[in-house]
């Protein structure tokens, strides 16, 4: 992986936050999605690092990280009604709560 495109370290640490998230390691998670989201600037990433910080109940974090990344409320209203939405499912592995697959 020396020679990897900064996409393929995004998706690994897409794959990394994922697999702590489904351990309930919402800290870890959020920090190895912030990677991926630093690496390629993709919407998901980022909405998964801000749920996960949201989930590991860092309110203080969580609304330093809103201000740094410029998050609009706009965005922020709009990620709150799909938590709701997704609130019933469980992080596996395969697939996060927040979005289902990174795609990368």
């Amino acid at each position: 992986m020396l020679n990897a495109q900064s996409g393929e370290y995004a998706d690994l640490y897409y794959r990394l936050g994922t697999a702590a998230a489904g351990m309930g390691e919402y800290r870890q998670a959020a920090q190895a999605f912030q990677k991926s989201y630093e690496y390629v600037n993709d919407q998901k990433a980022l909405e998964s690092c801000l749920y996960c910080l949201k989930l590991s109940g860092r309110t203080e974090e969580y609304q330093k990280r809103i201000q740094e990344l410029g998050v609009t409320r706009e965005q922020q209203t709009s990620w709150r009604h799909s938590m709701r939405r997704h609130s019933d499912r469980v992080w596996t592995a395969e697939s996060a709560v927040w979005c289902e697959g990174y795609g990368g």
